[in-house]
């Protein structure tokens, strides 16, 4: 067996691992107007989730992405956010995973990983109207996606990625320029070991960041004061997805599912605390689960089975209204 060029070979190997490294982080990727095609379906990629919820005062949003990455929308008639729901509708291009967020213009905005990395961005056209502009292409490649709007009306993009040459995923943030804008700042580093991630606003509007490692572990960030974020914490395990929204009492709720698709929950000991009860596993076998508060401040609890039926709840004080199911599959 021939030995001689095996050293050379390694070389080579690290002399391109090492300059992959330096295109991802400078955010050089392929241009693009509309999400690619799903070239890597059997690939997993541990997004923030295949579900998205939000709510704009008047209806609820539900936007999701089906084993085939195509993209599916749907709306309810009243801002309950159990009932009324819509019939879904297909939206152009093809994701991974999506996430939605309101803009400081009160726009749903959409973001979204494909199956190469690559990152999008879509937005309501006006108020209460259910038409979006065209998919444009982010820099920068990411693997889970997730989205908030800060105490200064700017859209904060956080993002996780494992490039083929590491052994672990990492996290990275970036901003908004100005509220309103629609121009970022580039991404930058927010720690290691994240793959997927989900994001919540508290009821001061600090921005509160939960992540789920290589490991199955949950992490916790939060916007200790406007503008300062602290380090990652361990709150919790055993999460492969999760999603967190904050209720009318003030407290987030974080919600995950596991391998075995279990669902569980874990809710803020207090108002603005940053301390945290231990995880509960609550009735429903879900394979990705979506998250916000209604017009009341109910939290609304919606997910998607493996079979691709979709189901909605609400909490009412201390305890969860029966799971409703949906019209249509995703």
């Amino acid at each position: 067996m021939p030995t001689g060029r095996r050293p050379a070979r390694r070389q080579w190997n690290a002399a391109l691992a090492a300059l992959f490294a330096l295109f991802v982080l400078a955010g050089l990727v392929r241009a693009g107007t509309a999400p690619a095609s799903a070239a890597q379906a059997g690939q997993p990629i541990y997004g923030q989730g295949t579900l998205a919820l939000v709510q704009t005062g008047s209806s609820f949003y539900m936007f999701g992405v089906d084993k085939t990455d195509r993209i599916w929308w749907r709306q309810t008639s009243g801002a309950d956010g159990t009932t009324g729901w819509s019939a879904w509708q297909q939206l152009s291009g093809s994701l991974r995973g999506i996430t939605a967020v309101l803009n400081s213009a009160g726009l749903i905005e959409l973001y979204g990983v494909n199956a190469d990395g690559n990152v999008y961005r879509s937005k309501q056209v006006a108020p209460s109207v259910a038409y979006w502009t065209p998919w444009t292409q982010l820099s920068g490649q990411m693997d889970s996606i997730a989205a908030i709007r800060d105490y200064r009306g700017r859209i904060n993009l956080f993002g996780t990625s494992r490039p083929w040459y590491a052994s672990w995923s990492s996290s990275y943030r970036r901003v908004e320029t100005a509220a309103g804008s629609g121009a970022f700042r580039d991404w930058m580093s927010f720690g290691t070991s994240v793959r997927s991630i989900a994001a919540t606003a508290g009821p001061d509007q600090r921005m509160h960041i939960f992540g789920v490692t290589d490991s199955d572990k949950v992490l916790y960030k939060q916007e200790v004061v406007p503008g300062t974020i602290e380090g990652w914490r361990q709150i919790g395990e055993s999460f492969i997805s999760i999603a967190a929204s904050t209720g009318g009492d003030g407290r987030i709720v974080v919600f995950g599912t596991d391998r075995s698709d279990r669902l569980w929950q874990m809710m803020e000991t207090a108002p603005k605390s940053g301390q945290w009860m231990p995880p509960m596993q609550i009735d429903g076998s879900m394979r990705s689960v979506a998250t916000g508060a209604n017009v009341v401040g109910r939290v609304v609890l919606v997910g998607v089975n493996r079979t691709g039926d979709t189901f909605a709840r609400k909490l009412v004080g201390e305890f969860w209204t029966p799971w409703s199911q949906l019209v249509g599959a995703l």
